[in-house]
């Protein structure tokens, strides 16, 4: 077995949706509404738009491959061939250096081969992985997360060869009575998460830990639509490449308090990439937030899709913790 490192690669993901059936809890509510709106629906046609290239190859580039002015297809790391149609076995002799020496590319372009390499096997046979497809959860009452949050200045930005992650006890959520305080939080596009088999644009991953060494995971979905105030604060500038690290002025995570305080799904889960370490407390928050068509471009300079397919349910299950307190949402607007 060998340890895999690859290079980064620049591009533009899918977003897909498939047709699911209702879905409802065991005790006969529905847990999931079909939010499907026009700027939703528009996702898959622009990002399909989006990924015609420069020149014009013969046969066209596959596999998001790009074609050069000279009609050459350039293939991503994990493919090959004139056309970008042969897999290819992904090695250590794909690996380049950016400001550091010691990070490591997933490739997202063959997730399927995490589990045949060292340290990283529970990818491959896990029973709890993550991501999800939730499509059915039974839907019981609960009050919004027990959040504190915590504003940062000069906060590090890391380009760690999978994702642009910021670095901070940006949070603190109670959950069970345990407190668990973020250590840092990423992206990924498209979403990792479906519901009802809908991929969103974007997601955001709340990395949280605790004292007694469990971790908790809060997540975020994005749909295309109005600018979104945080992550324009967030993905100002441009964005570090792989291996490297700058800074942002300030983060308040409170700026996303109407969805990280809104209901949220819970399912047992992983990591999403490797080593996939299971024992996760995954809170997928359902509240929708937006960003705009020009910030999700912005992250895609960096991270063309670092998305993992969705994973089994197996024996689990998936709970909504359902409110409304109009009086609650009142104050959120005030």
């Amino acid at each position: 077995m060998a340890i895999l490192r690859v290079m980064a690669f620049v591009g533009l993901g899918a977003i897909t949706r498939v047709d699911s059936e209702a879905c409802s809890g065991e005790i006969g509510a529905a847990c999931v509404d079909r939010d499907l709106d026009e700027v939703s629906q528009l996702q898959h046609t622009m990002l399909k738009d989006a990924q015609q290239t420069e020149g014009t190859c013969t046969p066209a580039c596959k596999n998001y491959g790009s074609c050069t002015h000279d009609g050459v297809c350039v293939c991503v790391p994990g493919y090959t061939g004139d056309d970008c149609n042969m897999v290819s076995e992904l090695s250590s002799e794909n690996y380049t250096v950016g400001c550091g020496n010691h990070f490591t590319i997933f490739a997202y372009i063959q997730p399927q081969l995490w589990g045949t390499y060292d340290g990283w096997q529970t990818c491959g046979i896990g029973k709890e992985q993550s991501p999800i497809d939730i499509r059915s959860c039974s839907s019981v009452k609960a009050e919004p997360l027990d959040i504190s949050f915590t504003e940062l200045s000069n906060t590090p930005r890391v380009n760690d060869g999978h994702s642009i992650e910021y670095k901070g006890e940006f949070l603190n959520v109670n959950i069970g009575g345990t407190i668990f305080t973020s250590s840092q939080f990423h992206f990924h596009t498209p979403s990792e998460h479906r519901i009802m088999g809908w991929q969103y644009a974007f997601e955001m991953h709340v990395v949280t830990g605790a004292g007694d060494g469990n971790h908790a995971v809060i997540g975020i979905l994005f749909k295309l639509g109005k600018r979104n105030k945080c992550i324009s604060q967030l993905l100002k500038n441009v964005l570090p490449g792989a291996g490297c690290k700058d800074h942002v002025s300030a983060v308040d995570l409170s700026c996303f308090v109407e969805q990280l305080l809104g209901p949220y799904w819970t399912y047992p889960g992983s990591l999403t990439s490797p080593p996939c370490t299971e024992g996760i407390k995954w809170n997928v928050m359902k509240n929708i937030a937006t960003l705009s068509w020009s910030q999700l471009m912005v992250f895609k300079t960096r991270y063309a899709m670092n998305a993992r397919p969705v994973h089994p349910l197996n024996a689990r299950k998936v709970y909504l913790n359902n409110f409304f307190d109009r009086a609650f949402y009142g104050r959120l607007v005030l």
